[in-house]
């Protein structure tokens, strides 16, 4: 009609669907049901408590759909639309920072075009097309749900986790309590993204380069959603912040490139997490993104498995003596735009 809309939103509006902060896509008819404290359960509108103690059941968990996401939960309706749209949020400013890695021309195609469009190089078949494969979320009421779910996957560290993304079952989980982690949230969605939005090895076949799968996903910790804006790279983040104060600890970086995934297992693991994050501001904000381009082409290499020792200087067109003497001088002065 007189508005821009997505093709999704568009589908919804088709069906007499209207989005609402609260409660997501609903018929259009149902907003006043749910306004006056009533929700539909099997036929038959119940008061929201009710109906909060049968969606209390993994089984019969609420699920939030919007245009990139399925949030699944058993918390509260408003609560996983509200965890949905910040996910969707970190969705769209996450492809306009990473566009690169998203290259060739067909994978564009894929992730942006609508569906049945032909390309230059043809039509895309169906089953290589991301628009039908939304990320998956679960989002538990309780701990104890988030722990025995994960539990026959994760042998190790799953006690002290607040929410973690899995390779293996494509699903991010998360659980609710008191003080909500934000920055695991955006950590462990930004694996996710850069996981499923393209096929790839997930760095295997890559030697070394392991700091940048996980700095990355630590450097998006700062993002701050601020309304009509979002905010990345401030110095305030905690990780962004420590790595700052523990700067003698830092490897150079022609050491830290050779490192795989068993050397961030050790009692060395936080600095290499904070040096990572802070490595990774470099390369997005150093001389207002001057090193910004190549990086994303760097971390496609690295997902892709072809990068090697050299990969990250090669690219860069510079030798690791002066970058790393560039970077420990960016850390310093602490700027960024």
């Amino acid at each position: 009609r007189d508005q821009w809309v997505t093709p999704f939103a568009a589908g919804k509006l088709k069906t007499g669907q209207v989005w609402d902060a609260r409660f997501g896509w609903v018929p259009k008819g149902h907003v006043a049901h749910y306004e006056t404290g009533e929700q539909l359960w099997k036929g038959q509108w119940l008061p929201t408590e009710q109906v909060a103690k049968y969606r209390g059941q993994w089984a019969n968990a609420w699920e939030i759909e919007t245009e990139h996401y399925v949030v699944r939960t058993n918390a509260s309706l408003e609560r996983g639309v509200e965890f949905a749209t910040k996910l969707e949020k970190l969705y769209a400013i996450f492809f306009r920072i990473f566009a690169g890695f998203f290259s060739p021309r067909d994978q564009m195609a894929m992730l942006f075009d609508p569906p049945n469009r032909r390309t230059a190089i043809g039509k895309i078949d169906e089953p290589d097309r991301r628009q039908n494969k939304k990320f998956r979320v679960y989002f538990y009421r309780t701990r104890e749900e988030f722990l025995e779910t994960l539990r026959p996957y994760v042998k190790t560290g799953l006690d002290v986790s607040t929410g973690l993304y899995l390779t293996g079952t494509r699903t991010a989980y998360f659980y609710v309590h008191e003080q909500m982690d934000e920055a695991t949230v955006i950590h462990e969605a930004t694996h996710q993204l850069f996981s499923e939005s393209r096929e790839h090895r997930h760095g295997d076949g890559s030697r070394g380069n392991f700091w940048v799968i996980e700095g990355i996903a630590c450097y998006m910790e700062s993002f701050r959603d601020r309304d009509d804006h979002v905010e990345l790279g401030a110095w305030e983040t905690p990780r962004l912040k420590r790595g700052r104060e523990r700067m003698q600890k830092f490897l150079p970086v022609d050491k830290l490139v050779q490192l795989g995934m068993p050397d961030f297992d050790g009692p060395e693991i936080y600095d290499l997490y904070v040096q990572s994050a802070c490595l990774c501001h470099f390369f997005m904000h150093h001389e207002n993104g001057r090193y910004r381009d190549v990086f994303v082409k760097y971390l496609e290499e690295v997902y892709l498995g072809r990068a090697d020792y050299q990969t990250l200087a090669e690219l860069l067109g510079i030798d690791y003596a002066t970058l790393d003497r560039q970077f420990r001088q960016h850390v310093v002065e602490g700027k960024y735009q």
